[in-house]
Formats: structure tokens, C-alpha cells, sequence
């Protein structure tokens, strides 16, 4: 699963960076035969789960339907609000809904619904949502989902089947700015065609009745439960969507260079047209100018309705405009917490004593939040020379101490591309060892070795900051080291980046992995054109051949085992250099009156189980 992230203004200044979202290796089927036939033996299909049947009760209707252990909790009302830079994240569907950072809580996750999604406890199973049940037959080639009774969109009106076609087939058109449609529904019958756009209807989606939609894919995918809980397969109202065009935020962004937003409304959406969703809220106010945005409790969700009133998204620098620019942010953080304004802060430096000294006797508490799976690596382009030299890339790797360069950070680097964290079983790598003899041994036999200085390379970043520092002390090294030369080049769009990426003009490529879902496809999967639309190279033809054998594999742990064996080859062919992995687990200061504050490590809501006791403030929506 490719995820590039937009490297926000906010986060630029807020560094290191954080991601929150996370892990394991199991799946769940709620089967369903409509009364027709036994279930197959899906268990054995499905990484050894027992297969679980689901009520099929049709006088119960979805929106009393509990979803967790949360509905005993007491307390209802309020609210929360959030501290985000906010600026361009589409309420519909952004890649920015990939970007999960405790500062950026993806927006699409609390409106926004689809079949399936992941469970919040350890296990991170595959579950229903949308979905009330579903059957898997045909050895994992076909799929059918039986829908929830009762379901709605936040605005009332009915959802069905149709309307979960629709919304996957526009994701996949080349007219809606998505890029990982394709990883999501690109195993199903015709989804090719549909993202050439060369036809408009996915064959392999049929809609039997209003809560029943078959699907059939081209070959098995044990995970493809997962794959549906990404935002990407949300399920978007038809009507709503067309009314406002394809991208919704697109026509707000700043009209000129400088930010201003002479062009363009302050509020995009009127009272009666903000968009509509099937989440456990609702959008009901979006200023892109001063970055404001609001949640209220959708009384449509198809579960037990949130607690909180709504949730109120406010940027840092409106706390004190006057010295937002000359003040540390962290400061202004700290400052709007302790005056109540926001209900958390995320603490860094090992700050959590002295914050809490500081509220002594306000009753705040520190709170642990497990780190997300996470991942970095750079990948070398064996297209472009000297990238094309097995040895050379060995070279580069052997020459990389990334362990001593990331020592006074509160990083874990580890010598492997998939988070430990994601794996069932402990399933470890050969390291190759960083080793500055060996690196020089390995440069004497590539064929680059009397003239390397003569192949400098360029690296082409639109983003500055935590990442870009730590890869100039890589390219420093190499320099220094072996005589390679790396040029940083700042680029001024994300489509000029994509366009060499298309013609096959990107030698080198960083890519920052948040797994969307807890198996290592959904990180090994973003080698699949890694560098664009372009011929890939033949070590990458084999790695795609690969990667399409291990996902259509039944059994889970020789699947396992075959990850591992791809992740090996990419690693002792030297196709990419582990950077980070796992990065560390952050830690928040929570206000006393907010309780059940437990951020998914995977997309889901990260609001919907809050509730605020009676000490809390005094808070309206708009």
C-alpha cells in the first residue's frame, strides 16, 4: 500500500514528526448464505480463524445495534477539542486521511464509513461494519455481503447496495484524485478497466438486492477484508458527491502563493449541503481560512451514537496569532491546554513530570499511545544508473550506519522494510552488516568502481524538515565515504514529483509507511510501481511477480513465510534501505474530564468511544 504523506506546515515546525495508527495478523468472516446453503469451510481460507455467524434477525434495525463494550460507559455531551493543521483535508476522501498523527486525526475516519473495519483491541481483526455478515466461496474468489438493516446516511437518507458500487467505482476513475484505489479494488474483476477509464461499470461488483452485493475477484486475496477498511472504500451518497464535484476542498485551497484566499469562500458548504457520510459524525462547519473545522454526532450511525456532542478541530496558530511565528509551538500547545482551549497535548522530550507538575491539582494524566506500525525506506531505481549495479546498491547500503545515525533519537532502527509489530510470529531477516570495508569491497566489484564520482545522483523533495536532514547526513556519508554524490533538489509540486515518477526520470525515492492494515502486503505492496507508470526493471518485475504470488496464497503461514522470502530478496538485492521502523510511542496529556481517549492504531474513529464527565467545560458547536 503506497502512502506518500504531504508533510504539513504544522508538522514542519512540530518535529520529530509522529504517526499513530497499528497492528496483527488475523481476519474475521461473519458468514452469511442468505438461508440458501451451508457456509463453506472458510476457516481454512481465512488464516485458521473459526468462521463466526452473524444475526440475521431483519425486524432488528442497524442503528440500535451495539458495537462495543463502550455502551456502559455513563456520561453524554460535550465538545472535544483538537488541536490540527488542518488546511486540505478533503472531507470526502484525501490521501491525507492516510497521514494519522495525533495532530492530523484523519477526518474521513469519523464521517465517513465502509464495509468493513478493524477491531480496536489487540487482535485488530477484520469486522463488519457497513456489513452485517459476508461469505467467502470459490476458494477466495468471490465474496458476498449482506448489508445492515436500517442503514442511513448522515443526512437520513437510505444507503444500499448501489450506492457501495458507486462510491468504489468513482474511487478508481482516473477523475477522482486518489491514488491507492487501485491497491484497494484493484483485485476485483474489471477494476483495471475502470481506473484506464475505459469503462464506467465494475463487472465484478454485482448488486443483488438493496443489501446484498456480491463481488468477484481475478484471483484470491486472503486480506481483502482488510483492504475494504481503508478510508478509500468509504461509501459516499451519489447524489451529494455529483452536486458538488469530485474533490471538495480542491476549490478552497489558497488562490496564490502567498495564502491568501481572495478567490475563493471562506465556507465552501452552505447549512444545507455539507457533505454526507455514514460515520459516527457528521461535518457541520469547514473554514479553510482560519482552519476551523467541526464534527457533530451523527443520529444516523448505523451503531450506538457517539457520546460527545461533536468535536472541534482547531489550528495551534489561533491561539496567539500576534506569536504563533516567533514563539516554539510547543509552548503555544502547552499555553492553550492549561487554559483549557484544547482536551490534549501531545508531551515531548520526556516533558510529562514537569507538564504534570505543572498541573498539579488540575487532575490532568499522562497517557500512553501505542506507536503504529511505521516504516521508511529508500528505494534505488534500477532503471537509472549506477542503480542498475547489484554491487553498487550493495555499496550504499554497507555504507549506511543508520543505527549510529539515528542513536540520539527516540527512534528504533531496525535492519527490515515490515514493522516486526505486524507480524504473527517472529520471522527475522539476514542484516546486511554496516560495515565501511565491506561497502568498499563491494564498490571494487561493480562496474561503477573507477569512475563512481562521475554518477552523481539526484534526489528530488518538495518538503523540508526531521527527514530531509537525517538523508543529507546519509548522502554526506556516501560522499565522504565512497565518492557518491547526491544532490537534494527541491521540487514544487506533488505533480511534477508524480510526472517523473511516470516517465521513469525518479533514480531515488523515499517512502514513509503508516500499514493501513496489519499484514506485511500492505507495505511490500508498495514496490508494485514504485516509480510510476513507467516499464519497471526486471529485479522489480520479479518482486511484483512475487509480491502476486504470496497474496493469493490461502494458507497464512506459508504466506507468511513468502513475505518474509520477498522481504529477504529486496534486501539482498539491495532494491531499498531501511530507514526507520517502528518509531517510538508517544505519550499525551489528557485533561481530566475526558475519558476512553484511545487513538486507533489502524483507520477508524478516533472520537466515537470519548465521553466527558460533568467537570468538563462549557462547549457549543456552531
Amino acid at each position: 500500500m503506497r502512502i506518500v504523506f504531504p508533510v504539513t506546515r504544522f508538522l514542519i515546525k512540530f518535529q520529530p514528526m509522529v504517526w499513530i495508527v497499528l497492528p496483527s495478523l488475523l481476519l474475521f468472516v461473519a458468514c452469511d448464505d442468505g438461508g440458501q446453503s451451508p457456509p463453506q469451510t472458510a476457516a481454512s481460507f481465512v488464516d485458521g480463524i473459526a468462521t463466526v455467524a452473524s444475526p440475521q434477525d431483519d425486524d432488528i434495525d442497524a442503528s440500535v445495534i451495539a458495537t462495543d463494550a463502550e455502551d456502559d460507559v455513563k456520561g453524554n455531551g460535550g465538545v472535544m477539542h483538537v488541536e490540527i493543521g488542518f488546511r486540505g483535508i478533503d472531507p470526502v476522501i484525501d490521501a491525507a486521511s492516510a497521514h494519522r498523527d495525533l495532530y492530523n486525526l484523519p477526518l474521513v475516519s469519523e464521517i465517513h464509513a465502509g464495509l468493513m473495519s478493524i477491531s480496536r483491541d489487540s487482535v485488530g481483526m477484520a469486522k463488519p461494519e457497513l456489513a452485517e455478515s459476508f461469505v467467502v466461496r470459490d476458494d477466495g474468489r468471490f465474496y458476498e455481503f449482506r448489508l445492515r438493516k436500517g442503514l442511513k446516511f448522515s443526512d437520513g437518507s437510505r444507503l444500499t447496495a448501489s450506492d457501495v458500487k458507486w462510491s468504489w467505482e468513482r474511487a478508481l476513475k482516473k477523475s477522482t484524485p486518489w491514488g491507492r484505489a487501485t491497491d484497494v479494488f484493484g483485485s476485483i474483476l474489471g477494476a483495471d478497466a475502470v481506473a484506464a477509464g475505459t469503462v464506467d461499470d465494475l463487472i465484478g461488483v454485482e448488486v443483488i438486492d438493496d443489501k446484498t452485493l456480491a463481488v468477484t475477484l481475478t484471483a484470491p486475496r486472503p486480506d481483502f477484508q482488510y483492504l475494504l477498511s481503508d478510508p478509500v472504500a468509504s461509501v459516499l451518497k451519489r447524489e451529494n458527491v455529483e452536486k458538488w464535484h469530485v474533490s471538495w476542498t480542491n476549490d478552497v485551497f489558497p488562490s496564490s502563493l502567498n495564502g491568501t484566499y481572495e478567490k475563493y469562500s471562506p465556507m465552501p458548504f452552505g447549512e444545507d449541503n455539507m457533505p454526507v457520510g455514514a460515520g459516527p459524525f457528521k461535518l457541520v462547519e469547514y473554514l479553510t481560512q482560519t482552519e476551523i473545522c467541526s464534527i457533530a454526532r451523527n443520529e444516523h450511525y448505523w451503531g450506538r451514537p457517539a457520546h460527545l456532542d461533536g468535536v472541534r478541530y482547531i489550528s495551534a496558530e489561533l491561539y496567539d496569532t500576534e506569536t504563533a511565528q516567533e514563539v516554539d509551538l510547543h509552548s503555544i500547545s502547552e499555553r492553550a491546554f492549561f487554559d483549557e482551549r484544547i482536551d490534549f497535548v501531545l508531551v515531548f522530550d520526556d516533558r510529562a513530570d514537569d507538564l504534570l507538575q505543572k498541573s498539579k491539582g488540575t487532575n490532568t494524566y499522562v497517557q500512553s499511545v501505542e506507536s503504529a506500525p511505521f516504516t521508511q525506506f529508500l528505494v534505488f531505481n534500477p532503471a537509472h544508473p549506477p542503480f542498475d549495479d547489484h554491487h553498487f546498491r550493495r555499496a550504499l547500503m554497507a555504507a549506511s550506519n543508520l543505527e549510529e545515525m539515528y542513536a540520539p533519537l527516540p527512534v528504533k532502527w531496525e535492519h527490515r522494510l515490515v514493522p516486526p509489530s505486524i507480524l504473527h510470529t517472529l520471522m527475522p531477516v539476514n542484516s546486511l552488516i554496516a560495515d565501511l570495508e565491506s561497502a568498499r569491497s563491494e564498490l571494487t566489484l561493480s562496474e561503477y568502481a573507477e569512475n563512481v564520482g562521475e554518477h552523481k545522483s539526484t534526489f528530488f523533495t518538495e518538503t523540508a524538515g526531521f527527514v530531509i536532514d537525517r538523508l543529507q547526513i546519509l548522502f554526506d556519508v556516501w560522499r565522504e565515504s565512497l565518492g557518491f554524490d547526491v544532490e537534494l533538489r527541491s521540487i514544487d509540486t506533488a505533480e511534477l514529483l508524480f510526472g517523473l515518477m511516470d516517465y521513469g526520470e525518479l533514480p531515488i525515492r523515499e517512502i514513509s509507511i503508516s500499514p493501513l492494515y496489519p499484514s506485511p502486503h500492505a507495505v511490500l505492496g508498495s514496490f508494485v510501481n514504485v516509480f510510476g507508470r513507467s516499464e519497471p526493471s526486471a529485479e522489480f518485475q520479479e518482486v511484483e511477480e512475487m509480491i502476486a504470488e504470496a497474496s493469493a496464497e490461502p494458507d497464512a503461514a506459508t504466506r507468511s513465510l513468502k513475505y518474509r522470502d520477498i522481504e529477504q530478496h529486496i534486501l539482498d538485492q539491495a532494491l531499498a534501505l531501511p530507514l526507520l521502523v517502528d518509531w517510538f510511542n508517544p505519550e499525551i496529556l489528557v485533561q481530566p474530564w475526558v475519558h476512553n481517549f484511545n487513538p486507533p492504531r489502524f483507520p477508524g474513529s478516533a472520537f466515537h468511544g470519548v465521553w466527558f464527565d460533568d467537570t468538563a467545560p462549557d462547549r457549543a458547536l456552531p
